[in-house]
């Protein structure tokens, strides 16, 4: 049996206009300014996360999911530092920031996490 090649998945410039539908410029000036917290406690805008190259950015529901943990799990298995590239993965939870350190450790996660205690993010974003 001959295996088929694996297409590898390009952004078109159609999924990049359907990504302009879902999140407009108006609502990613909106949501820069609003404060996420990093595993010491310092906020920062989500912003200046964004700000320069290409990421991603995983929402989850909050730290103590249980569903969110597995699939924080499966994606480290899945997508390794070396395999992103250039691009930059960092995960955001509902939640207090304290709770980031043995959240990372318990899960060992290579990605860096921030919290949206307010939930002030998620709700701009329509997820709440």
């Amino acid at each position: 049996l001959k295996r088929k090649k694996k297409k590898t998945s390009r952004m078109t410039n159609k999924n990049k206009e359907r990504i302009k539908e879902i999140i407009d410029e108006q609502t990613i000036e909106k949501v820069s300014t609003i404060g996420v917290f990093d595993s010491e406690g310092s906020e920062r805008p989500f912003g200046g996360l964004i700000r320069h190259g290409t990421h991603i950015v995983i929402f989850i529901r909050h730290f103590s999911c249980g569903f969110c943990q597995e699939y924080l799990l499966a994606l480290k298995k899945q997508l390794s530092v070396d395999k992103l590239g250039s691009k930059e993965l960092f995960i955001i939870g509902c939640g207090h920031w304290s709770v980031i350190k043995p959240y990372k450790e318990l899960l060992d996660l290579p990605f860096p996490i921030y919290a949206d205690n307010t939930r002030k993010l998620y709700d701009e974003l329509g997820m709440m």
